[in-house]
């Protein structure tokens, strides 16, 4: 058999987190195992246990009643609506708030993703502007690669004229360390 956890508690159905508090607190200490004063007619061992089972339905109750969301889905279950029987599609029909959120709710979702897609739109587009002058243009007949490098490098040594001479030094060494370890060996 299913306890009704508001008389465990001793409040109404109506109580408030507050009062539910406070029921607990008293009957916990009612029904605490180590509050009870044992009788001589019956043994510890059963009022003990009698007594902790007790404290546990109170404890048991009071975290179901004292949970928001948990005591909603037990006043569900103990006292169902009225119309459900009747009707079990009447959990799902909306009145007419609900139905004006939700319309709400879907232009907004609407709306969101329009400007979300312009917004990316956007961003695409000044991509591709900056990048347009970075695109490798198509070459033109007798245009290679390896021309441009070569071009750029000359460039470059007729501006900075040490370079070719550090370059001829580099060369001139290697040439010597070859002509050494081939006549070392």
């Amino acid at each position: 058999m299913v306890q009704n956890f508001y008389e465990v508690l001793g409040i109404a159905n109506t109580a408030s987190q507050d009062e539910v508090r406070k029921a607990y607190k008293k009957r916990a200490l009612e029904t605490h195992p180590d509050k009870l004063v044992p009788s001589s007619t019956t043994g510890i061992a059963e009022i003990a246990e009698t007594a902790a089972a007790r404290f546990r339905s109170v404890h048991e109750a009071f975290q179901v009643l004292n949970d928001p969301y948990q005591r909603r889905a037990y006043d569900l279950r103990i006292h169902p609506r009225a119309d459900s029987t009747t009707n079990p599609k009447s959990w799902f029909q909306l009145n007419e708030d609900q139905i004006a959120r939700m319309k709400d709710r879907a232009e907004w979702v609407r709306q969101a993703t329009q400007r979300r897609k312009e917004r990316i739109s956007a961003l695409d587009e000044a991509r591709k502007a900056r990048e347009a002058p970075w695109k490798v243009q198509q070459e033109p007949e007798g245009y290679s690669y390896q021309a441009m490098v070569d071009q750029m490098l000359e460039d470059l040594c007729k501006m900075n004229p040490e370079w070719r001479i550090r370059k001829e030094e580099a060369l001139r060494r290697k040439a010597e360390r070859e002509k050494a370890s081939a006549s070392g060996r």
